[in-house]
């Protein structure tokens, strides 16, 4: 699990750097990966401990703070991009005033 710690903290860094824009989706895949595994980690952790006993250790509820805080961006951030995908269909409104 370090391992993936610190290709994220990699990842992270990469995120201050300019690439190109493939490279640059390679980085936000890797991103996602790793961010799945944290949930497969604590949920596996969860259903291995039990619910009471996972969050009775501090570290576990930091990593399932930071997970779900993950998540949370990670799903805002999609939203976003359908949104802005949306604003651009406005754009066939164009084509209805073009056909009178």
């Amino acid at each position: 699990m370090m391992i993936c710690v610190f290709i994220n903290m990699g990842t992270i860094a990469c995120g201050y750097i300019t690439f190109s824009d493939t490279t640059t989706n390679n980085i936000a895949t890797l991103d996602d990966v790793l961010l799945y595994i944290y949930v497969g980690e604590s949920i596996l952790k969860i259903i291995g401990l039990g619910p009471l006993n996972y969050f009775r250790d501090t570290w576990n509820c930091l990593d399932f703070f930071l997970v779900v805080i993950s998540l949370m961006v990670d799903v805002t951030f999609n939203f976003m991009k359908t949104l802005r995908s949306l604003k651009i269909a406005k754009t066939l409104k164009v084509t209805k005033l073009l056909k009178a």
